[in-house]
């Protein structure tokens, strides 16, 4: 899917000079920059709702630890 965008100049220059600092087209540079930014938003919202949420990620945390040591267990003795 192709999308035009419409950049004040300033702003276009900018991207310009970040992208050939990283040696990328303006493209690639906007593509990362945006999946940078998709990850630090879905990140935040998963920590924000950690802490709206303590008992259930007190209760994740929990099973993850039995996850882990019952992992372990079961490698006991392999190899």
């Amino acid at each position: 899917m192709r999308t035009t965008l419409s950049l004040d100049e300033r702003l276009y220059e900018k991207m310009r000079a970040w992208a050939d600092r990283d040696n990328v087209s303006i493209n690639q540079w906007m593509a990362t920059a945006l999946d940078r930014e998709d990850s630090r938003r879905r990140n935040q919202a998963h920590n924000d709702w950690l802490v709206a949420h303590p008992e259930l990620a007190n209760a994740l945390d929990e099973q993850d630890r039995i996850a882990e040591r019952r992992f372990a267990e079961g490698r006991e003795g392999v190899g």
